[in-house]
């Protein structure tokens, strides 16, 4: 009997009929008898998984509302003791243990409903163990037709990777933000200059002075020669700004290396043999070829001076060898103006001034025996033209200290009319012909007094034609003489030359910028919820699948109990009561009612009813 009940209560097939042993009530009295309202079935149902489902959905939802909530938003202003990510935190725990509430009741329950079909016993321990965490789930995979089960385990599988998952939702980076009480600025220049309340002819009259130049433009110049002037910072009063675009009128400088294309052409040196000749020594030495002239490709040519030169007559008429006998010194830098300077070079129409630099990388020349008529070591010779200018700054960023700002591209400007015509008092630059301006809607002028004391000074600071120099000749002969790039050289002049017209206070003008602070702000990594919100949504339509086949299978909702497998095994004399029994809280009911034993060792494992004490 106990056997048929069994199988009348956990061979999961609720549509049976009755025992016939059991007498059936009669059709009247079950017509009039009156109905019986049975209580709900909660262990039995779905119901404590729709709840989960239901909470889990809301969990997402939560994260998903709480993510858009502080997306972007500035960490100083989360005035909480509990941190974004602890709150991510529980609300993906919450999800994730309402998860693992549905996917193992669903694989329990596939644990019955597989027996619908013959099946091999042994898969009711695999998908026990897949109920009960990710090492079982792990091996069910291989050892199981793929289906709903095996979507199971893979979610299980996957619930380990939830949490750290959600440790990588959120990051918190810094980015530049608006100041504010910050100031910010760059100062530009379209014009310069001022008369000082001279007259035109007076102007003309003084062209050759340069005490007029202003002092500050004075010491740009000679600071930028010497390459130590400090470039011009923008105003940055919050240490990180931004600044627009912007064009400034300026000078720039071009130089090329000419020195393979000069020709060199040396002789005895004059000077050298008559004094040679008065002490009386021997005509051999007079052969030295210290008399050098350089000739450009243009046919412009220039000499190389003798500053000194010193004798060893005694080394001579002793014959020794590798032993100087003469030495001679040059000017280690010189420069020469080409006409009036001004004339077109290095593809300027009309630059401010133009000259040939000659530098001796060893203005010593020693001769012995042995190479008395070798011509001395070319100079490095170089071609050099000043020039106004416009100049348009880009990317302007000031970071951390360093606010030099980098100038993307300069256009050659030059006078539109005579300079020298006493009757203008105010010089319009404009670019050559058919080309067009960095800044369209930008005139530039330099007022003609400045403009004439500018190109005095620049011809006196760079004509250094003979070795009688005095006061800034000297000065900038000196500079010169100890650097190796004219280029580089010229351009810091130039570059110290413009900072002063931006930096005028008459003339001059700021550009406002924007003054930017670091902060930390909350950045949300979307991509990083993509597993927590798949998990819930595909553990959801696992439930849905599982309660669907259940129902059409008409199984009873067993899921994770044991009960039907110790009754299975059980000695009772309830039977009949187990046998009409059809709700799983029924049979809970029973069980709690039921003491049992079970076997002795050695003999088959069978639960026993025990009733006052005997079985």
């Amino acid at each position: 009997m106990a056997k048929q009940a069994i199988h009348k209560v956990f061979a999961l097939d609720k549509s049976s009929s009755p025992s016939k042993s059991k007498p059936q009530p009669q059709e009247s009295e079950s017509f009039n008898a009156p109905q019986k309202e049975e209580p709900f079935s909660w262990t039995g149902s779905w119901a404590p998984e729709i709840v989960a489902a239901v909470f889990s959905t809301v969990c997402i939802a939560m994260l998903i509302g709480f993510l858009i909530y502080i997306y972007d938003r500035p960490y100083a202003t989360w005035g909480y003791r509990v941190s974004p990510n602890a709150i991510i935190s529980i609300i993906v725990t919450a999800a994730k243990a309402t998860m693992l509430v549905l996917v193992p009741s669903c694989l329990s329950q596939l644990k019955w409903n597989q027996y619908q079909t013959p099946t091999p016993l042994y898969n009711m321990q695999l998908y026990d163990q897949a109920s009960r965490g990710a090492w079982g789930s792990f091996q069910i995979l291989w050892r199981i037709t793929p289906g709903l089960a095996t979507m199971g385990a893979l979610l299980m599988i996957l619930s380990l990777a939830i949490d750290p998952f959600a440790q990588q939702i959120l990051a918190f980076p810094t980015r530049s933000v608006l100041a504010s009480n910050e100031t910010a600025f760059v100062q530009a220049a379209h014009t310069y200059g001022k008369a000082q309340g001279r007259t035109a002819w007076e102007t003309i009259k003084n062209v050759s002075s340069d005490y007029d130049l202003s002092p500050s433009m004075n010491a740009a110049i000679l600071n930028g020669l010497a390459q130590n002037n400090e470039p011009l910072k923008p105003q940055c009063s919050s240490g990180d700004c931004q600044y627009p675009d912007f064009v400034t009128l300026g000078f720039c400088s071009r130089c090329q290396d000419i020195t393979s294309q000069v020709n060199q052409s040396c002789k005895v040196d004059p000077s050298l043999t008559k004094v040679q000749s008065k002490f009386g020594w021997s005509d051999v030495i007079l052969q030295a070829p210290e008399n050098c002239t350089y000739i450009l490709p243009d046919g412009y040519e220039f000499l190389a001076q003798t500053m000194e030169a010193n004798y060893n007559f005694t080394v001579w008429e002793m014959g020794l060898h590798n032993t100087p006998v003469l030495s001679t010194k040059r000017q280690k830098w010189m420069s020469f103006i080409r006409g009036d300077g001004r004339s077109p070079a290095l593809g300027i129409q009309k630059p401010v001034l133009t000259f040939i630099s000659s530098r001796y990388a060893n203005e010593i020349n020693i001769y012995t025996r042995d190479n008395y008529t070798t011509p001395e070591k070319k100079p490095d010779i170089s071609m050099c033209t000043i020039y106004a200018c416009e100049k348009q700054y880009k990317n302007n960023v000031y970071s951390g200290g360093n606010g030099r700002l980098r100038v993307d591209k300069e256009q050659q400007l030059g006078p539109n009319v005579n300079a020298s015509d006493p009757n203008i008092s105010q010089i319009t630059l404009v670019p050559p012909d058919q080309t067009e301006q960095l800044s369209p809607n930008s005139s530039y002028s330099i007022e003609s007094y400045t403009w004439s004391k500018i190109e005095s000074a620049m011809l006196g600071l760079f004509k250094l034609d003979n070795i009688l120099m005095d006061g800034l000749n000297m000065m900038a002969a000196t500079i010169m003489g100890g650097i190796n790039d004219a280029d580089a050289t010229m351009d810091a002049m130039t570059t110290s030359m413009t900072d002063i017209l931006r930096t005028d206070t008459t003339t001059g003008f700021t550009i406002p910028g924007k003054a930017l602070r670091h902060e930390t702000y909350i950045k949300v990594r979307w991509p990083w919820i993509i597993l927590p919100t798949l998990a819930v949504l595909f553990s959801i339509m696992l439930f849905i699948a599982t309660a669907t086949t259940s129902r059409r299978s008409n199984m009873m909702l067993w899921k994770d109990s044991v009960l039907p497998l110790l009754m299975s095994r059980l000695r009772t004399d309830s039977a009949e009561d187990i046998e009409s029994l059809s709700k799983v809280d029924e049979v809970e009911r029973v069980s709690k009612q039921i003491k049992v034993v079970g076997g002795e060792k050695g003999s088959p494992l069978v639960f026993s009813e025990v009733k006052d004490g005997f079985h």
